[in-house]
């Protein structure tokens, strides 16, 4: 028991800064100072060292007396009453002793209690004095806590206000972008179709490329729901559209592949990103290399967690490095504002080597079909 009462006295003066240990140096500087200027006795340094202890003591056990009565939103009254009490009781108690050790040498242990009597109103005023000097102090520091706790409140309200100013105007960025690649699509479907019909009988390979390009179209325009996702599956189709179209281009000397694996069919995603990141791979890319291939890899695991790599040597000296850099923040910030933190979009990107790594949680953001 003494060895607790002992280690939670450490722990309390332990936590006094040395701020308050000048002030209470102060206040038994002016008390002792009013003792000097009123003309009475001085007691001896090791009288005064006890007693003040014990006062000190007092002081400090009276804000955990407080602090265990108001820790909860519902003050414990009954509780910290009999601790009041025992507070109370106990201080005045152990103020006798040393009343007792002091008395003048010689008298009978009956007369040393009857002097010691005569502190006990003294010491019973001294106990008020120093827990009503406590309750102050408690008071005090629980009112600087609650301006605290509303100054804190009020800056994270001011800095969640300005990071939704923010987001409306990234969103609003983002629907102006939006907006201003959007086209008539009757009149591009029309025109595509005629280019079809009369492409067709003549060059079968050139029709299909429109058909390809026809459907990609369509996909960018029509993909996105109310909730602006796209079918997984339909994505991935359009990345084999543009597989085609480029083989076209490249009259068969493609070298790159694509291997798609995975239950697509049953996620949704923020549509064109795949396709914006497999487009840069043949703007920047060498896709002819024959020794280096590019190679494209989309999967998706039945936890809905998307995974997408792009691997390709690079252009020897690309004049577009300004627009893939714009074209991956352009998607980076798509990503951030749709999915906020389940995704992570990261590149290497070397001298003559570029790969890219996005990987997407899409279970948490749409329903499995």
């Amino acid at each position: 028991m003494m060895k607790r009462c002992l280690s939670l006295l450490t722990k309390w003066y332990g936590r006094i800064p040395w701020l308050t240990c000048l002030c209470w140096m102060l206040f038994v500087s002016y008390e002792l100072l009013f003792v000097y200027l009123t003309r009475q006795p001085f007691g001896s340094t090791v009288t005064y060292l006890i007693y003040y202890s014990i006062n000190i003591s007092l002081f400090y056990c009276h804000l955990w007396v407080l602090n265990t009565t108001f820790r909860s939103d519902k003050p414990r009254i009954l509780k910290g009453l009999v601790l009041l009490t025992l507070q109370f009781t106990g201080f005045l108690l152990i103020k006798a002793i040393p009343d007792l050790l002091f008395t003048e040498p010689g008298l009978t242990f009956s007369e040393k209690l009857q002097m010691a009597g005569r502190y006990a109103t003294s010491n019973i005023v001294r106990n008020i004095y120093f827990m009503v000097f406590a309750t102050f102090y408690w008071v005090a520091g629980r009112a600087a806590r609650y301006r605290q706790k509303a100054a804190s409140a009020e800056r994270m309200e001011i800095q969640a206000q300005k990071e939704s100013a923010e987001l409306q105007v990234r969103l609003t960025r983002a629907r102006n972008l939006y907006l201003q690649q959007q086209m008539n699509p009757h009149m591009l479907f029309n025109a595509l179709n005629f280019v079809y019909n009369k492409v067709h009988a003549s060059s079968p390979e050139a029709a299909d490329c429109l058909a390809c390009l026809s459907d990609l179209v369509r996909f960018t325009l029509d993909a996105a729901d109310a909730e602006g996702t796209a079918s997984l599956a339909g994505e991935a189709a359009q990345l084999d559209n543009l597989l085609r179209i480029n083989n076209y281009r490249f009259e068969g000397k493609l070298c790159i592949s694509m291997e798609v694996s995975g239950e697509l069919y049953r996620f949704r995603i923020l549509p064109l990103v795949l396709l914006t990141l497999t487009e840069n791979v043949f703007k920047h890319g060498d896709l002819t290399c024959t020794e280096r291939p590019a190679h494209l890899l989309l999967t998706v695991t039945t936890e809905g967690m998307l995974h997408y790599r792009s691997s390709n040597k690079k252009k020897a000296a690309t004049v577009h490095l300004r627009e893939r850099r714009s074209g991956l923040d352009n998607t980076r910030e798509r990503l951030k504002l749709f999915y906020k933190n389940d995704f992570t979009l990261t590149t290497q990107d070397t001298e003559d080597q570029f790969d890219l790594d996005l990987t997407i949680n899409l279970q948490r953001w749409n329903t499995p079909a």
